[in-house]
């Protein structure tokens, strides 16, 4: 379920009906349970221009206050998939 709504949300922004940032934020908040932290909107997006451009090994910098797997950056690769953001790169 949640794919397909990503999927529909990226072609929304497409197709210029919703904004990037709004379907960003709306997949972070309600395609993850629990909700991921809106402050990584930005790294989110980060990773989707290194996948973009074929970068999945670039690291990608936490928002202040935040880890993965205790570090304070985490590559597109590990975004892309924690994420979900695989209908954003298409």
């Amino acid at each position: 379920m949640g794919g397909q709504n990503a999927r529909a949300m990226a072609e929304a922004v497409g197709r210029g009906e919703v904004e990037a940032d709004i379907a960003l934020h709306w997949h972070l908040a309600w395609n993850h349970f629990p909700p991921l932290p809106a402050a990584l909107a930005e790294t989110a997006r980060a990773a989707i221009v290194a996948a973009r451009e074929d970068d999945l090994g670039r690291e990608i910098p936490m928002p202040d206050g935040l880890l993965f797997r205790g570090r304070k950056t985490m590559t597109a690769a590990e975004a892309v998939e924690s994420m979900h953001l695989d209908a954003f790169i298409e």
